[in-house]
């Protein structure tokens, strides 16, 4: 499937909540532009939902970067999803809500929570195995998906219905140049700056740092980044690496000299693009029965 019958295919749209999303939204915290091919400024937050026209059962929720300040998704989202539908999983995209917009900093796990929970609750009627939906992002949407992934259980909203009564835990995890520590030396982030205080405590830093999060109970992850990324180095995801291994969890890394930041297919001249060969290897178990 290429890339532009990916962008003609079915899209079924759906809100997250029924009403309000939980928590208040406060004052921006930044007067901003959204970059061309981002999204911004979603008050509504919503799931989109691609099928495939032979689904295997899998499914992938898929987080765009952007620092939290909006949504990249034709350099990240989008590649993803047509990753995804090219290899049989049904591809959701969430558009969540942002901090930057005056969202508190938990809203984005909140809204990926909600989007994994709604995924299951209609794992029958889309085609999918319950046991058989993961989770990508991209930089910041690598962070969300990691505090998704370590930070499930959570209890960040009281239940609104029963899908909120469903497990938030992903079965699988792919991380692309994920921000993960917002601890010195590697503070220095959109993702920090639009998740904590410049004089947030360490426990508050914590609290948003992945690696200081993982359990046993995180899944199997894919790793990969590149060597040159200046906005996120690849310390973030040798963090997280060294994190999952002594939790014992099944990890994948892969560091790519050269590839940058944000963009699935990397920097050009790069080989930054191989990471989709070898995710597409490394989630085959989910593929099939």
């Amino acid at each position: 499937m290429t890339l532009a019958s990916f962008l003609e295919a079915q899209c079924l749209r759906m809100d997250l909540w029924p009403g309000a999303p939980p928590g208040e939204r406060g004052p921006a915290l930044e007067e901003h532009a959204v970059p061309e091919g981002a999204v911004g400024g979603i008050d509504v937050p919503v799931i989109e939902v691609y099928r495939p026209p032979e689904p295997n059962g899998s499914a992938l929720l898929i987080l765009g970067g952007g620092g939290y300040r909006h949504i990249q998704m034709v350099r990240e989202s989008n590649p993803a999803a047509n990753l995804a539908l090219s290899l049989g999983m049904t591809a959701v995209i969430l558009k969540h809500r942002l901090p930057i917009d005056g969202w508190k900093p938990l809203a984005p796990l909140q809204d990926a929570q909600r989007a994994l929970r709604l995924i299951r609750k209609n794992a029958a009627a889309w085609g999918i195995a319950n046991e058989r939906i993961g989770v990508l992002g991209f930089s910041a949407g690598g962070h969300l998906a990691a505090m998704l992934s370590t930070r499930f259980d959570l209890e960040t909203y009281a239940a609104i219905d029963d899908t909120d009564w469903l497990s938030a835990r992903p079965d699988f995890a792919a991380l692309l140049f994920p921000v993960i520590s917002l601890e010195p030396p590697f503070e220095f982030t959109a993702t920090k700056r639009m998740l904590s205080r410049d004089d947030a405590g360490a426990d508050q830093l914590q609290r948003y740092s992945p690696h200081r999060l993982v359990t046993a109970a995180v899944p199997p992850t894919f790793l990969a980044h590149a060597a040159d990324d200046k906005v996120a180095p690849p310390e973030h995801s040798i963090l997280m690496f060294q994190a999952l291994k002594a939790a014992s969890v099944s990890a994948e890394l892969h560091i790519f000299p050269t590839g940058g930041h944000g963009s699935a297919t990397g920097a050009q001249g790069s080989r930054f693009h191989l990471w989709q060969t070898l995710f597409s290897s490394w989630v085959e178990p989910w593929l099939r029965d």
